[in-house]
């Protein structure tokens, strides 16, 4: 998958953040209070990310969702890519996490 000219090549340490709640946000069975106790429980979604399958489905019990949660998606890539596309398209975009100070 190409990626478009508006991200840039090099993805700076606040994207590659950023992918990874998006990624969590994209994940198929993710939803508010999934994510939230995924959350709690491993800290951040990067640390969701690097979880294995069993330290996923102990905290889930959900072998569905644990399993989408490490499975390649270029559905879910790709809307990655779209979002922060967006995001660097003008400067009056933005996006909060639950992480971000700004965020309520």
């Amino acid at each position: 998958m190409s990626t478009p000219p508006d991200v840039p090549q090099t993805p700076s340490p606040d994207d590659e953040s950023l992918a990874a709640w998006l990624r969590l946000v994209h994940t198929p069975g993710i939803g508010a209070v999934t994510g939230q106790l995924l959350l709690r429980r491993f800290g951040s979604p990067e640390a969701i990310f690097d979880a294995t399958y069993r330290q996923l489905q102990r905290q889930l019990n959900q072998e569905k969702v644990s399993r989408a949660l490490l499975a390649d998606d270029p559905q879910r890539d790709a809307a990655i890519i779209r979002t922060l596309a967006w995001l660097h398209a003008d400067d009056d975009h933005h996006i909060l996490t639950l992480d971000d100070p700004r965020y309520p």
